[in-house]
């Protein structure tokens, strides 16, 4: 989560306390390693896949990031190759967030979601 936000100021109390419904189950170093080996364990091939598969998508997208998101170092070439792939996907920067847009914004994101769905 500190990575995460974009504004310091939403790490809360309260907001670390709903987190441990998501940390509660690795408290410890053997659990915590079993979930990044789980993560850096992700098999190449099926990026690979959805990438090839990415261009014939005919759904409708809509991408929004936070653009002071620290996670993926590359955020903004990494939306710009979505965008290239699926020219009309609707792309919205939000300036003010981090990789957890939904607790820097939670009102502009349930607004992008509710309009994006609705459309």
């Amino acid at each position: 989560m500190h990575l995460g936000l974009a504004d310091k100021a939403k790490l809360t109390e309260q907001l670390l306390e709903a987190l441990e419904a998501v940390t509660g189950p690795f408290r410890t170093e053997d659990e915590r390693r079993a979930l990044a080996d789980a993560g850096i364990g992700l098999e190449v091939k099926g990026f690979e896949e959805i990438e090839r598969r990415l261009s014939s998508m005919r759904a409708p997208l809509g991408k929004f990031y936070g653009v002071r998101d620290r996670i993926p170092p590359d955020i903004k070439t990494t939306v710009s190759l979505i965008k290239a792939d699926l020219p009309a996907t609707s792309v919205i920067p939000l300036a003010d967030c981090g990789h957890f847009e939904q607790e820097d914004a939670p009102q502009r994101v349930g607004k992008l979601l509710a309009e994006f769905f609705a459309g």
